[in-house]
């Protein structure tokens, strides 16, 4: 069974608002995929918001501090230690690293300006892995889907795909 890290901006609140919950249903629910996922506001929280109500079992929830912020569905956890004492963001990219370290591959719901998302992909570039990525423009009524490439994002990506998506022929190469 594939081993998907789930992650995403944490300015993004719904998947249910705007068709990306179609998404993680058809590609990793229906997929039969376990999921690795954060314990954050945002995507974290939405996806397991959307996982519990299928009755997913296989997720694991990481978590760099005490307790996970978020487990909605009672699922295991994975507590990542903080030998450090690091707080803040460092301190949450212990969490993301064994994810990206412990994944087959990733999934990202990105606002294209989170440097928590875009720290996840560059940690699953590092690793040579495979991942998708959706763009969410949150400013849009409509979440816009977006097809990004190396070039026009000045990030080291190893895949940038949209999942059940073809790209539109005008947000090529822009």
């Amino acid at each position: 069974m594939d081993k998907v890290f789930m992650s995403g901006s944490i300015s993004i609140k719904s998947l249910r608002d705007h068709d990306l919950a179609d998404i993680v249903n058809s590609q990793v629910i229906k997929g039969n995929r376990e999921i690795l996922i954060g314990d954050a506001c945002g995507v974290d929280k939405a996806v397991q918001q959307i996982l519990a109500e299928q009755g997913c079992r296989s997720v694991t929830v990481y978590f760099s501090g005490e307790k996970p912020r978020n487990n909605i569905g009672n699922w295991q956890t994975r507590q990542i230690h903080n030998p450090e004492n690091l707080t803040g963001r460092s301190r949450y990219q212990l969490k993301d690293k064994a994810m990206a370290d412990d994944c087959d591959c990733g999934l990202m719901f990105w606002d294209g300006k989170s440097k928590g998302t875009q720290y996840n992909m560059e940690c699953l570039d590092r690793l040579n892995k495979d991942y998708f990525v959706v763009c969410c423009d949150k400013n849009s009524p409509v979440y816009k889907m977006a097809c990004l490439t190396k070039e026009n994002t000045g990030l080291p990506m190893n895949v940038w795909v949209e999942i059940g998506y073809d790209c539109p022929s005008d947000q090529k190469n822009n």
